[in-house]
């Protein structure tokens, strides 16, 4: 059955509503509010606020992961689905989502191609980058160690 049509259709509309809110930002931070540090069990997962690369990546911060995405990508979801997972079971992530269609100035900044693409930052410098699709297992694992 294609998703949208018949039976499934609640719970595609349902996901998709999810999706727009965490890629639209409902509830995130503001720029000039100050942006919490990875603590243990306080992970975070939601959009780039606007203008906020180098707040959120800045020297001192923490380790932070910026998570480039299309939202017409199927490997996307499927990885954005296990990070909000893997946040709402207490992990202790800080991602940041960023919509390549949205950032093009920083996508190009920082070299981003093929998506999705995760750039991992500790005491605001680049230290890892992982991109394209991966099993669920592997992202957790990488993900895991980074902020541990």
């Amino acid at each position: 059955m294609r998703p949208g049509t018949g039976a499934g259709r609640g719970s595609y509309l349902l996901f998709w509503a999810v999706l727009a809110a965490g890629v639209l930002g409902v509830g995130c931070a503001s720029v000039d509010s100050a942006l919490p540090v990875a603590r243990q069990g306080s992970g975070r997962y939601e959009a780039l606020p606007s203008g906020g690369f180098q707040q959120v990546t800045r020297s001192g911060s923490g380790p932070v992961v910026l998570l480039f995405y299309s939202p017409s990508c199927p490997y996307c979801k499927t990885l954005m689905k296990k990070v909000r997972a893997g946040v709402a079971a207490g992990k202790p992530w800080v991602i940041y989502m960023v919509n390549i269609r949205e950032e093009p100035y920083l996508r190009s900044q920082l070299g981003v191609g093929p998506v999705p693409c995760l750039i991992y930052y500790r005491n605001g410098q680049e230290v890892d980058r992982t991109t394209g699709w991966r099993p669920g297992f592997a992202l957790s694992g990488k993900l895991d160690s980074f902020f541990e």
